[in-house]
């Protein structure tokens, strides 16, 4: 989306009717203090696709379209482009259609018997901007102000979401929680600063080289979970281990710390709600910790906990000192 006034705007725009669509175009156009550049879709059709393609600064959206009326096509276009903000554009002039379509996500509407090129600019660049913010406060809101990874909320947020995807398509994920060890002592013998510092450590090396898809966030205290989408358990496993790893590898702060991480792991399964699946990987963390800790445990479902077996291709998790 477009931070900076000065680019040009990319815009799409919904529009059947040929006349109307180049009146709006000759505007834009004519309009010395924006530039724009018009993307056009003639059906709600068209417009879900180009956005599955492309990213738009704004999009101008005419409620009266071949495929779609009214303001259902707001909440369609919300699902499709959710960091996009939308003006829409009516011939209805009751001003509770407009409001309509400001509750289901719209930022503003425009009545094409009141469109005017003054108008209409002024009324998208202070939709771009309304909504910019926004987004920086919702992202703000989701985000651990000591790590800068998602919070709890938008891991509960994330979870959903993927677990409505397998709901729905069968598409696998597993869900990853680990605990620092001894974090404790860490607190009581170097200070809450030295903690912090390495809780910030820990959760850069966890959010290090995992692909754009997958999702790290600070669950509670010195724990954190990591969604990985699209993966089966054989392949997650080994994708934890290695972070696990790296983890131990680092050299924290002025006392030259080192520390481990324990782990639980679980893929999702027939019949879960999202309080399963965290069950049953935390029931795996809690194996990790009692058997030991600084090691990855699996739960395969059916009360099955068992600590993961490496294989050759990758280093086995040792304790150090």
């Amino acid at each position: 989306m477009q931070i900076e006034s000065e680019a040009p705007i990319r815009m799409l725009l919904i529009e059947d009717s040929e006349h109307d669509a180049e009146f709006i175009g000759m505007m834009l156009k004519r309009a010395p203090e924006i530039e724009v550049r018009i993307d056009r879709a003639t059906t709600l059709a068209e417009a879900v696709e180009a956005c599955q393609r492309d990213e738009f600064d704004i999009v101008l959206l005419d409620l009266g379209l071949p495929d779609s009326s009214g303001t259902s096509s707001v909440t369609r276009m919300r699902a499709s482009a959710p960091r996009t903000p939308i003006v829409v554009l009516t011939g209805d002039d009751r001003s509770s259609t407009g409001m309509e379509a400001i509750d289901l996500g719209a930022q503003d509407y425009l009545t094409k018997q009141h469109m005017v090129a003054g108008v209409l600019t002024r009324m998208m660049k202070h939709s771009i901007q309304r909504h910019n913010r926004l987004i920086k406060a919702q992202s703000e809101a989701l985000r651990d102000g000591l790590t800068g990874l998602a919070n709890r909320r938008a891991f509960d947020a994330e979870l959903q979401r993927r677990l409505s995807d397998f709901q729905r398509h069968r598409h696998p994920f597993c869900l990853a929680l680990l605990d620092i060890d001894h974090f404790k002592s860490v607190n009581d013998r170097w200070g809450h600063d030295v903690g912090d510092e390495v809780i910030r450590a820990v959760a850069g090396e966890l959010n290090h080289n995992l692909r754009p898809t997958d999702h790290v966030a600070r669950y509670g205290g010195e724990e954190f979970a990591i969604v990985l989408s699209m993966t089966k358990l054989v392949d997650a496993k080994n994708v934890i281990l290695r972070r696990c790893l790296s983890i131990s590898d680092l050299v924290i702060g002025g006392p030259q710390l080192r520390v481990t991480v324990s782990c639980g792991l679980a893929e999702i399964r027939d019949q879960e709600d999202s309080g399963t699946i965290v069950s049953r990987t935390d029931k795996a963390l809690y194996a990790a910790k009692h058997a030991g800790r600084n090691r990855v445990m699996l739960h395969r479902g059916a009360g099955v906990i068992d600590e993961f077996q490496p294989n050759d291709s990758v280093q086995r998790l040792v304790g150090k000192p």
